[in-house]
């Protein structure tokens, strides 16, 4: 019986040792990992502020400090993203990959992000060959009043533990995405894709006119390089519209103008149905557009562009003149034929303005079958002075004080500011005029504009109908 009870103790004594116990602590850290240690391992825990340098217009990673020497800005419908250097002079994406790269949404500009909270639509950050995932912290971006400078504020952690931080006030260089490329799509034709080589700039002759925009399919220093192009576009945006957003092409037609050239066929379209025109400047000078425009044709013209412009001081001598018989064609508000008629003959008064002392003449340009020069519902009547004649293409939307053109057909009835009527014009806000006259008085003659003009109470008016004209011949004195 004892050695009965002797055996039971020893099978019992290991449950009895495996019993014992020792106390343990364990930290959960902020990366997901845990790790454990002895209590009587463990003499105290603190816990104490860690004393973190000041950063001035830099980043960090952990203890490594870089100065922030370029800052560029891209604007997006839903926010801002910025992009930090340690390289100063940095204008373009293109340039160098950013340091840092820092997104923050419309709606959380200007206040405290907890970025362990955000999602990706509110903000994000990237520090170039670190692994962001998991950062916690918070994440400030404000403008000044003027938008001219930024305030960036960056206190962070990421899952791993890596201490990311940045601190920048100052100004910023605007990006802006663009593909550089120009885009022809016919109605049921294929799409004809090209980069854009250069972009011409036409400013405004004085305060709050109109800015105008070109560019081809080929490298130009002039208007005059873009008539080896496939195809072309000149736009222009009036003063207030300029670099401040887009323009619907349908109901904002008085904020700019439209043309597409068509050098295979030597054809110029004025307008275009629908779309928008966008146009954008950066601080560092450069220019951002995007247009994306359906002609009455059904054809489909897009491009986007940032980068540098060219200026220059015409843009005429882009627009080829059509290869015509000496005629004139008259178009409805609807873009339709109404009234095309050969020439017959060309009448010319020639008169003295009495006011500028100028001389100008009036052609009378007659349709055959006709001798009725004086209705000008019947004859085209148009009167320039000798400073318009062999001076090249002219565009008749920049007429100015002084160069007396006067053009009567039809329902057009529009005139130079000043022309033979003094203290009301109605001035055309299109088209284009080119006049030679050579020494035996043999006579080339090319006008094509739409009937849309500007007087002092009416901006944008006229009925869009159409008059080209072309002639080559000489004339006969009233």
């Amino acid at each position: 019986m004892i050695k009965k009870l002797v055996s039971l103790l020893l099978m019992l004594a290991p449950a009895a040792v495996a019993m014992a116990q020792s106390q343990v602590m364990t930290v959960h850290k902020t990366d997901g990992s845990v790790e454990t240690f002895y209590v009587a391992d463990v003499d105290s825990v603190t816990f104490d502020e860690e004393e973190l340098v000041e950063l001035n217009n830099q980043y960090a990673i952990d203890s490594q400090i870089e100065s922030i020497e370029s800052v560029l800005e891209e604007v997006s419908d839903d926010g801002y993203t910025f992009s930090l250097f340690n390289v100063s002079g940095v204008t373009s994406m293109l340039d160098v990959v950013p340091d840092v790269t820092i997104y923050v949404s419309s709606a959380s500009l200007g206040k405290d992000i907890d970025l362990a909270t955000a999602s990706a639509d509110d903000a994000s950050v990237s520090f170039e060959g670190v692994d962001c995932d998991g950062l916690k912290g918070t994440l400030h971006v404000s403008f000044d009043k003027f938008q001219k400078n930024v305030t960036i504020t960056l206190e962070s952690r990421t899952a791993a533990g890596v201490s990311l931080r940045a601190h920048y006030y100052g100004s910023f260089t605007d990006v802006y995405s663009a593909s550089g490329e120009f885009t022809v799509t016919p109605l049921e034709g294929t799409t004809s894709s090209y980069n854009i080589p250069t972009v011409l700039r036409l400013p405004a002759s004085t305060t709050g006119e109109s800015t105008s925009f070109a560019f081809g399919t080929v490298e130009a220093a002039s208007a005059a390089d873009l008539l080896n192009s496939d195809y072309a576009v000149w736009f222009s945006v009036v003063a207030s519209k300029l670099y401040n957003g887009s323009i619907d092409i349908a109901t904002e037609t008085s904020n700019y103008t439209f043309k597409f050239v068509d050098y295979s066929t030597g054809t110029t379209y004025e307008s275009a149905v629908s779309g928008t025109i966008t146009t954008k400047s950066s601080t560092s000078g450069d220019v951002y557009f995007s247009i994306n425009a359906t002609l009455e044709n059904g054809t489909v013209v897009t491009a986007d562009y940032f980068g540098p412009v060219t200026d220059v001081t015409d843009l005429e001598e882009m627009i080829p003149i059509p290869q015509l018989e000496p005629g004139f064609t008259y178009y409805n508000s609807d873009g339709e034929v109404a009234n095309k008629q050969n020439i017959g003959s060309v009448m010319k008064d020639v008169s003295n303005d009495r006011l500028s002392g100028k001389t100008y003449s009036t052609l009378y340009f007659v349709p055959e079958g006709s001798t009725d020069f004086i209705d000008f519902y019947i004859s085209p009547q148009l009167s320039f002075s000798d400073d318009l004649v062999n001076v090249g293409r002219i565009s008749l939307a920049d007429l100015k004080d002084g160069d007396l053109f006067d053009l009567k057909y039809c329902t057009i009835s529009v005139s130079s500011p000043d022309a033979k009527y003094y203290g009301y014009a109605s001035v055309p806000d299109n088209g284009t005029l080119e006049i030679t006259l050579d020494d035996n008085g043999f006579y080339t003659v090319y006008l094509d504009i739409t009937n849309s003009y500007n007087n002092p109470y009416s901006t944008g008016g006229g009925d869009d109908s159409r008059l080209v004209l072309y002639y080559e011949g000489t004339t006969t004195t009233e």
